[in-house]
């Protein structure tokens, strides 16, 4: 294990704190590093500009969402022919200087004010990866009160802001994930893309002990608590013999509510966020068969499909919006009962199905969900709105 130094862990999260604050308000201003010749339209994308301020050698290959869209986004712009202007979609200070042929915008913060400032003629495209804003809140808020009338205690939210200026403003709405869609009633030309997952050195599912790991379960998740159903999971495995390990950064009044089955069972092991192919992280993959997500709205699932690239088996809600592959198992409904059913299930398959399965599902991640399939879809997106006969 390597030596703990407080001070200098101290001193990397100050300066990556201060360095992402700064990131905010930082432009990249004609981003052509993919341009096969001298780009003939101009467009400005409003995401992250964070994972695209190092050096093309030192950028994050390691977690696809929101990372590595980050940095295929303005690719697949540059392959289109586009120059490319980056904002950070909460850079409310930004005003446009340039005339472009192409706004692309994520999220409320800053897309209505961008794109009722552009000129006329400018192609305008909202970016969503997550469901429709109304829809995903109505499913928030079901599973809020569900936790309060279960436990007494009214836990935060993450409600997503109102993009209802898309529905106005936009030419085109480009979504995240294959069913993403059903949500946008109402809106105009809504267009399909898959999330992806970056390649995997990693190649411990080929030599794991699937028997072993069987009956033991990952929940790997960004942020919001009830949002992706850690009550749920930890209700499911309270009391049982099945080991699940969590990785999540939890939330204050979550972690109060939710103390008891934190602390008290034996086979509930606390990791808090580790990152995606960290020593870690690669020893818990290969400790469990399963990644279980028992979430009330998702566009795509990035933090599964990682799981799915180091060979765990999806246990996923239809709400988590994601095909099931051979060997994957739906959680019928949203309760503790549905998701202790779905992983007892689970620990009782054949260890031999497992590891075939999960074999295959290597293999298919990496033809399904690839960088280069990700980039193709959104350049096809693109084509349908903004081409003009170019390439």
């Amino acid at each position: 294990m390597a030596n703990y130094v407080p001070g200098l862990v101290s001193l990397r999260t100050s300066f990556n704190d201060r360095f992402h604050e700064a990131s905010k308000r930082c432009v990249i201003e004609d981003f052509r590093e993919f341009c096969a010749k001298p780009p003939e339209r101009r467009a400005l994308l409003s995401y992250l500009v964070e994972p695209l301020l190092p050096p093309p050698q030192f950028r994050d290959r390691t977690m696809f969402s929101n990372r590595g869209i980050a940095q295929e986004l303005p690719r697949a712009l540059n392959e289109l022919g586009f120059s490319v202007d980056v904002i950070d979609h909460r850079n409310t200070a930004f005003r446009p200087h340039e005339a472009y042929d192409l706004f692309i915008g994520h999220l409320p913060i800053n897309f209505e004010r961008i794109a009722r400032a552009l000129d006329p003629d400018t192609s305008i495209v909202y970016f969503a990866t997550t469901l429709e804003w109304q829809e995903s809140n109505r499913r928030q808020e079901r599973r809020l009160a569900e936790v309060k009338q279960r436990r007494g205690c009214s836990l935060g939210s993450r409600f997503c802001l109102s993009h209802e200026s898309a529905k106005e403003l936009a030419e085109a709405v480009i979504c995240l994930g294959k069913r993403t869609s059903n949500s946008f009633v109402g809106y105009s030309n809504v267009l399909l893309v898959e999330n992806a997952a970056f390649p995997l050195n990693w190649s411990g599912w080929q030599t794991k002990d699937y028997r072993a790991a069987r009956s033991s379960f990952l929940f790997f998740s960004g942020a919001g608590n009830v949002l992706k159903g850690l009550d749920l999971v930890l209700e499911a495995f309270a009391g049982t013999t099945l080991e699940v390990y969590v990785c999540t950064a939890l939330e204050p009044d979550f972690a109060r509510a939710f103390k008891r089955e934190l602390t008290a069972f034996p086979n509930i092991h606390l990791e808090n966020w580790i990152p995606a192919r960290s020593p870690r992280f690669e020893e818990l993959v290969s400790t469990c068969d399963w990644v279980i997500f028992p979430s009330c709205s998702e566009g795509h699932p990035g933090s599964v499909i990682e799981c799915m690239a180091h060979g765990l088996l999806p246990i996923v809600s239809d709400a988590a919006n994601l095909e099931l592959p051979r060997g994957g198992i739906e959680i019928e409904r949203l309760d503790a009962e549905a998701v202790r059913s779905a992983a007892l299930r689970a620990s009782q398959t054949d260890p031999g199905e497992i590891e075939s399965a999960a074999k295959c599902l290597v293999d298919e991640v990496r033809a399904r969900y690839s960088p280069e399939r990700f980039r193709a879809a959104f350049k096809d997106a693109i084509r349908r709105v903004a081409d003009n006969g170019q390439n």
